[in-house]
Order: structure tokens, then sequence, then C-alpha cells
């Protein structure tokens, strides 16, 4: 081979080379291309400044990738759903009421169901349908249509919700919890001096009684400040709900029906299960036969 056939063989190998190499540097540069870096927001000379977030999503100031902070407020003092101070940019809180107490939607002081920003309609009735007198709208009584009253409890003291004796918190219809101490102080006795049982330190109830029922805190004898005992009679032996002389159980004031038997059966004159012509109180013998007179 001559030395020009040589020369030009190793020219055309290092062009090759570098077309190579070229090649090479290109796919490199493509690959830094893939890199995607959380740089922040730029400042006012354009440089864009690299942002590290921990894992909650924070950068070193405490501000996240949206600019809020920890609290949810942005820069503005605003929170994520746009409220500032309870209001939106144009004056509207949450519930679509402004500071004037007027509705969004209705231009007016009450909502589409009437009722005002307080809850509190026309008539002066809550959204549960009670006034200020604890009266309900529907049925006229304390209690509403299922049976509860303003704060969910029934005659018979059982929560609405939890279907017990107890709220959610715990508390019965009085505020005591189970084991007899009040909802807000913790202490044993309320502001009027009853414990959770409804006693007060002299052992009188809040119906004014004491345990047995024969005296009354009030008059200090068998009789209340309207003169009737605590099954309701008075010394005429008048029931005060019947305006007999028998009770809504239909038993006098000595404890005995008409046909002159006590709540166990036992009757007044013979002092055993039957009377003096031999019956009952359901008006059998003692072989079952019926009394003909009845």
């Amino acid at each position: 081979m001559s030395d020009d056939e040589d020369a030009e063989s190793f020219y055309e190998e290092l062009d090759e080379e570098s077309s190579n190499n070229a090649e090479s540097s290109n796919n490199v540069e493509s690959k830094d291309d893939d890199i995607e870096l959380d740089c922040g927001s730029s400042n006012e000379s354009g440089f864009v400044p690299f942002q590290e977030y921990d894992k909650e999503g924070y950068n070193s100031e405490g501000i996240d990738s949206s600019g809020y902070d920890r609290s949810g407020v942005d820069s503005d003092g605003r929170d994520r759903e746009g409220y500032s101070g309870g209001y939106d940019e144009n004056g509207w809180d949450r519930y679509g009421w402004n500071l004037s107490e007027i509705h969004k939607v209705t231009g007016t002081e009450f909502d589409e169901e009437g009722h005002n920003m307080y809850g509190i309609d026309t008539y002066g009735f809550d959204r549960s349908g009670f006034n200020e007198e604890r009266f309900h709208k529907v049925t006229g009584t304390e209690f509403d249509e299922e049976g509860y009253d303003k704060e969910g409890w029934n005659e018979c003291g059982i929560h609405k919700v939890t279907g017990t004796k107890y709220d959610g918190s715990g508390y019965d219809y009085r505020n005591f919890n189970e084991i007899g101490l009040l909802r807000w102080s913790n202490r044993k006795y309320d502001e009027s001096g009853y414990d959770y049982q409804g006693n007060d330190k002299e052992g009188f109830h809040l119906d004014g009684w004491n345990e047995c029922g024969d005296i009354n805190k009030i008059t200090g004898t068998k009789y209340d400040e309207n003169g009737f005992t605590f099954e309701g009679f008075n010394k005429n032996g008048i029931h005060n709900v019947t305006g007999t002389k028998y009770s809504s159980y239909d038993f006098d004031v000595d404890g005995y029906d008409k046909d002159g038997f006590d709540v166990d059966d036992n009757h007044k004159m013979t002092k055993t299960k039957y009377d003096e012509n031999g019956y009952d109180v359901n008006d059998l013998d003692k072989d079952g036969n019926i009394n003909p007179a009845k």
C-alpha cells in the first residue's frame, strides 16, 4: 500500500471515531434532559432556587408547593377553600351569610328553609322544631313527633342517638355521668343541690319527698304545700288526678281497690286472698267457681 493510501485510511478511521464520540455525547445529554428537579418558583432576578420538601410536603419555611403553611393558610391569609377570617373574597361565610346576616341565595335574612343565621324561623322555632320555651311546633309539647325533647331525651330518660340513658358524651338527661359526677364541674351535686340519683344531702328527692315518701321537704309533714300526700291524696282521701277516692291505679288512700283488695291481692277485712264471701281478686272461689253476683 502506498503512502498516500495509508494516509487516506488513517483519516477515514479518525473521522469515524469522532462521529461515534459525538453520538455518545448526544445520548448523555438526552438522558440529562429526562431528569426533573423541583426547583420551586423563580424570584425577581429570574433565578429558580432548588426546593427541598419534608415527608409532609413542606419546605424549610413550612410552606407546601401550593403556597399554604402547615395551618392551611396562604400568604394572603386565605385557607385552602378561599376563606379568610371565615369569609370568602365576596364577603360570604361557609354557610352563605355575610356580616349583615343576609343570605347569599335568598338575599334576605332567611335562608331557603326559612331560618335566619342563628337557625331560627319567623315563628321562633329552630331547625329541630323547638322554640325558646322548649315547645315543639308540631306537637305543642316538650317532645317532638318521635317523643324526644330538644336535647334528644324521651320521657324515660333514653337518648335518641345512643338508645341508652347516656348521651354520646356519657352523661344522662340531668348531666351526670355513670359515676355520679356533673358534666361541667365534676362535682357530686348539681346547682340545686341534688346528686345523680336526684337526692340532696338531707335525703330528699327532686320531687320534694324523702325516701319513704312520708315526709315532704317543704312542709315537714306527710302533705305537700298543696295538701296532697306522696300518693296524691288529700286529707279527705280524694286523689289530685282523678278527683275521686281512687287513684289512677284504682287504689284508695289506704291502698285498697273498690273490692277491698290491695296490690298483693290480700283482702282488707279477711287479710287473706279471699273476701268475706270466699272470692279472690278475680271473683273466683277456692274451687275456681265464678262469683254469681258478678
